[in-house]
């Protein structure tokens, strides 16, 4: 786990205190609707994994940052590793 090996955190939930406790980790309000809130909320942040139980996340996404998302795969065929 990230957790446990020292890597920060910053978890993002609706619902803050419902958010897990992990060592080193920080957490913050983020709601969809909110769009200030949420961009303010990843202000800073360099990789996001998201992982959320909305129907609509693409739309969320989309609003929060202007941009389609993209899958995974896509994002790692167009990052391929480097040697």
């Amino acid at each position: 786990m990230l957790a446990e090996q020292g890597v920060p955190q910053r978890l993002l939930a609706h619902t803050p205190a419902r958010a897990p406790h992990l060592p080193g980790a920080t957490v913050h309000a983020f709601d969809y609707a909110d769009a200030d809130a949420s961009r303010a909320a990843l202000t800073g942040v360099d990789t996001l994994l998201m992982v959320s139980a909305q129907a609509q996340v693409s739309d969320a996404v989309r609003s929060i940052t202007g941009t389609d998302p993209i899958t995974l795969a896509d994002h790692l065929r167009s990052h391929p590793p480097t040697a």
